[in-house]
């Protein structure tokens, strides 16, 4: 009775409201101020976002009240507008004066635009104000990002001090040594977490850590992951899909992807038309020693520099001389994604290539602030990212079949990737070991976190087939022993553990 009176009210003060009448609607709401605390207050401040048209009406009685813009900076946080959200902080600050939640919530936004320094700062302010666990696991994560992990997990103990059960520190925690080489005791943690009830964010979270070392029992407990994405962060956990095809239809991967694509914040870009031929931009985190390096090669090396301009854009600090010396201009990217988004439309491309997708350390999401007139997505990641503004996707008629997509399709009639060879300056010997060891070995070196049940299914299957056949697995994550134990289980489970081999380094052998 009492929610139907609330509604009633608010229907009648609205009407006043939209006829310009805001002492009338003041006398209407005040019986509901004594049913309900602030009900005023969120009612206006709900009406100030939603209707444009009483933003001058409702704005005068909270020009001098840090609610008002406390209010008005939680919208355009949820919105992805970080910059007006500090812009608001900061003028709450100014009219109650410093304030723990004010200076944490300029962090966050600061730790989305990716400029993790001055995050910090604004988190050992609060610190000095009264320390607490959010504070310290933000500081942890802040640090993380920033790839500074000693100085991150010293922050994740002291959270842990003070709330020892908390899983989203644990979990936390986990990510960062996993980061730096821990493998065993990420996956200790992971684990152990596994066994508790979770939310969906959680859950995405746990899974990253349990791929990387094949963990599918402690996966198996949280396989209801992909049933929601109805709770958490839906940044993330759209995220999260993008980069577990396997479990998705294309028709989800549009869904998740424009979902993601939704959450995004819009940076100012920078773009000039330079004079000259055309200029070909390319924005990946691997210009370097990688796997997407052997097939981008090629192409660029096919490109006539008479008429095209080469420019590569690093995403991350990892580029070599070796390969940015294949581009006309190279850029490395800066800390933050503004300054990014500026930079990379400066570069003035006519064509700007994202072929990185969903893959480590991507800025794929830069791309919605249109970094160029025309924009492509290609090679890195084999599906779409889920933004609208990337103009077309450049495949072949292998990867387009029977697949339905948001935009346009440019197919070769073959296929669309070509590896460079391998300048190895040594070569196995010519017979081959099949020849010598009377046996075939097949042998695979893909990162643990794409190895499934049904890639394990998929080993056995093959090795069960020929008889006498052996199989070797190359990876310098194996030197971890949960994820060599877990490898053993699984094969064993499969019949075939008997025919495995690990190699632990990227060295030579003979099979």
């Amino acid at each position: 009775m009492v929610k139907m009176d609330l509604q009633d009210i608010a229907n009648k003060a609205l009407q006043k409201l939209l006829a310009g009448d805001l002492e009338g609607a003041l006398t209407l709401l005040a019986p509901a101020e004594e049913m309900q605390k602030n009900f005023i207050d969120n009612f206006l401040l709900t009406l100030y976002h939603k209707y444009k048209d009483l933003e001058n009406l409702i704005a005068p009685r909270y020009k001098d009240s840090h609610v008002f813009w406390q209010y008005k900076a939680s919208h355009a946080f949820n919105a992805g507008a970080y910059m007006d959200s500090i812009k608001w902080w900061r003028r709450a600050i100014k009219l109650l004066g410093p304030h723990k939640n004010f200076y944490f919530n300029i962090a966050m936004c600061l730790i989305q635009l990716r400029d993790y320094k001055k995050a910090i700062k604004q988190l050992k302010k609060c610190i000095t104000l009264g320390p607490n666990v959010d504070v310290y696991k933000a500081l942890g994560d802040a640090y993380h990002l920033w790839n500074k992990c000693d100085i991150a997990q010293r922050y994740y103990n002291q959270a842990l001090c003070l709330a020892p059960a908390d899983l989203n520190v644990k979990i936390d925690r986990a990510q960062n040594l996993l980061r730096v080489g821990r493998m065993h005791h990420a996956i200790a943690i992971a684990e152990e977490c596994a066994e508790h009830t979770l939310n969906t964010l959680q859950k995405h979270q746990l899974a990253r850590i349990l791929q990387k070392c094949v963990s599918l029992p402690a996966l198996e407990k949280i396989k209801d992951r992909y049933d929601s994405v109805e709770s958490g962060d839906l940044s993330f956990i759209a995220a999260s899909f993008m980069q577990d095809l396997s479990y998705l239809t294309q028709e989800q991967v549009n869904s998740y992807g424009k979902r993601w694509a939704d959450s995004i914040p819009i940076y100012k870009t920078n773009f000039v038309k330079r004079s000259g031929g055309i200029r070909l931009g390319f924005m990946s985190p691997d210009l370097r020693d990688h796997a997407v390096m052997r097939f981008l090669k090629p192409m660029l090396d096919h490109i006539d520099r008479a008429k095209f301009t080469l420019v590569g854009i690093s995403t991350t600090y990892l580029a070599d001389k070796l390969h940015s010396d294949l581009f006309d201009e190279f850029y490395d990217a800066p800390a933050t994604d503004a300054e990014l988004a500026k930079m990379a439309s400066g570069a003035g491309c006519d064509i700007m290539f994202d072929i990185a997708g969903h893959t480590m350390d991507n800025r794929c999401h830069l791309f919605k602030s249109r970094l160029s007139p025309i924009q492509i997505s290609w090679l890195g990641y084999p599906n779409i990212s889920g933004i609208q503004e990337i103009d077309y996707f450049l495949g072949d008629k292998h990867l387009f079949e029977g697949v339905d997509l948001p935009m346009k399709k440019l197919a070769h009639p073959s296929v669309n990737l070509c590896a460079a060879g391998l300048d190895w300056s040594f070569w196995p010997d010519k017979q081959i070991p099949l020849e010598v060891n009377g046996h075939p070995t097949f042998g695979s070196m893909i990162s643990p976190y794409k190895v499934t049940a049904q890639t394990l299914d998929m080993w056995a299957h093959v090795l069960k087939a020929i008889p006498g056949s052996r199989f070797v697995y190359v990876r310098p994550e194996l030197t971890t022993r949960a994820l060599r134990t877990n490898l053993e289980r699984e094969l064993a489970a499969r019949g075939v553990a008997d025919r495995l081999n690990f190699i632990y380094f990227w060295i030579t052998h003979n099979f």
